[in-house]
């Protein structure tokens, strides 16, 4: 498959999974002896198999395609993939991915298989997603897109991926809506996911030692990172404004502790 392909496949791959959820209950109980193990296993694989498939459209962000060539056929062998369809993806993403999946969510299968523990499964899906599209070696080939790119116009920026990404992680500080403990979970882990990056650990001893065995370089953050730190301030703008709009203590508390994060991230005396 193409990676151009990818958004148009998971998006008819989640529908299916949709029709899936909606007869997990009455499939997974045919027989009135048994416990709801088999329930627990179907829903759970439901919910990996989404996880898989959204990570397939981050492959369109920072992607390429391939094709193969002799010396004598011309054109190049990498095609970056089209600005819009990489923007497209990102939409999707934060449309079907990132927004809390209520259709996933059935309480009347989640209270039969045990007491607590969806937020962590259906974050650790969206977490699995996110990390792939937020991922260093991505982030340094889209600056190298830009920088060798002959018509700026043509190349989808890490910096208008990330305000994209940041416009849909964060909707509701525009929208002024409350924000439920499952996107709370996600926000909270895209901003360590940012704090990694802008205050990264030393390579390991491992990484290092793979880096060589496979003839590269551990990705530095420096060619991204001052983005980075400027998507990060222009959050806290916009969360200090939301944070008096916002209409629950819990989502006003959360707003406030992202801007300690933030803060925390950016000081350079730490």
């Amino acid at each position: 498959m193409r990676v151009t392909d990818a958004v148009k496949s998971t998006r008819l791959g989640f529908k299916n999974l949709r029709r899936i959820v909606d007869l997990v209950v009455p499939a997974s109980t045919t027989d009135k002896t048994a416990d709801y193990s088999l329930l627990r296993a179907t829903y759970g694989g439901v919910l990996s198999q989404w996880a898989t498939e959204a990570q397939h459209v981050t492959r369109v962000v920072g992607g390429l395609d391939k094709q193969e060539k002799a010396v004598s056929q011309s054109g190049p062998v990498w095609t970056m993939v089209p600005r819009a369809r990489q923007k497209d993806a990102v939409k999707f993403l934060n449309d079907e991915v990132f927004t809390t999946p209520t259709a996933m969510i059935k309480p009347d299968i989640l209270r039969k298989i045990e007491s607590d523990g969806n937020i962590n499964r259906v974050s650790g899906a969206q977490a699995r997603t996110l990390s792939s599209l937020v991922q260093n070696a991505k982030l340094q080939r889209m600056v190298e897109f830009e920088a060798i790119a002959t018509n700026k116009s043509e190349v989808y920026s890490l910096g208008e991926m990330l305000t994209d990404l940041r416009k849909g992680l964060f909707s509701e500080i525009y929208s002024g809506k409350p924000i439920d403990a499952y996107r709370r979970r996600l926000q909270a882990t895209y901003l360590e996911a940012m704090a990694s990056k802008i205050k990264p650990p030393a390579p390991s001893a491992q990484d290092a030692a793979l880096a060589a065995l496979f003839g590269q370089a551990v990705v530095n953050t420096r060619d991204f990172r001052p983005l980075l730190k400027d998507e990060m301030r222009t959050l806290d703008r916009e969360l200090a404004a939301a944070v008096g709009r916002a209409s629950d203590r819990t989502t006003r508390a959360h707003l406030m502790d992202a801007r300690d994060q933030i803060k925390t991230m950016l000081d350079t005396d730490k």
